[in-house]
């Protein structure tokens, strides 16, 4: 379970002291650093309102707060995560064909419920605009989370890094030159707390799966 609770929080392995709790042995808290990134765009034509104000969307910082609340709570205070920075960026996030929505798009995408396919966002390109990899190296970062809006295009998890697995995603291929693994979480503001809690659920049954995999793998190889 130990090994388990550090792989879920995509670090290397460290000092794991237990700490007496009641009739229990608890192992010691950890702090995770995130950065937080917000995609909520302008838009001129609806008075300048963000898309989240014009459609009454939640607000991503009471979210990651209420989330953060939660996760210590599940975790008897073992999990708990700080966010050291949240960018709120007016654009609309690159898809991997090179589409953006625009304002235009966007709201007549909406109208029709007819969005663009592929969907999937260009991870690279916010790995390189936001030099997440240079800050997780730098320890400034642990992971990250994206909010946004729907057909934003984010994986519920992804992870990056040498070694990085299925982790509710492939694996993001060209981030292998980190110093270690890291996750990128991503998040819908239409959503709530809930679905961001399903998140880290699938995320922790990839992580979960993984080490089952791995485990099997030794004993089969210590009964040869």
């Amino acid at each position: 379970m130990e090994r388990w609770l550090r792989n879920l929080f995509a670090k290397p392995a460290e000092p794991f002291p237990l700490i007496p709790h009641g009739d229990v042995t608890l192992p010691a808290p950890i702090t995770r650093k995130v950065l937080a990134i917000t995609h909520n765009p302008v838009l001129r034509s609806q008075g300048n309102r963000t898309l989240k104000e014009y459609f009454r969307w939640q607000d991503p910082e009471k979210l990651a707060r209420a989330y953060i609340d939660d996760i210590r709570e599940i975790s008897f205070g073992y999990a708990n995560y700080e966010v050291v920075e949240h960018q709120v960026v007016e654009t609309y996030p690159l898809k991997r064909d090179g589409f953006r929505y625009t304002e235009e798009s966007y709201l007549e995408a909406w109208r029709t419920r007819s969005f663009h396919d592929p969907d999937g966002v260009d991870y690279l390109e916010l790995v390189r605009e936001f030099n997440m990899i240079e800050r997780v190296n730098s320890g400034e970062i642990d992971e990250v989370w994206l909010f946004g809006h729907p057909y934003g295009g984010y994986w519920e998890s992804i992870m990056c890094g040498p070694g990085a697995f299925w982790c509710n995603a492939p694996p993001l291929v060209g981030t292998e030159h980190a110093n270690r693994r890291f996750v990128i979480m991503g998040f819908n503001f239409e959503r709530g707390v809930g679905e961001m809690l399903e998140d880290l659920g699938h995320r922790a049954e990839s992580i979960l799966y993984k080490m089952l995999e791995k485990a099997r793998g030794e004993a089969n190889q210590f009964e040869k």
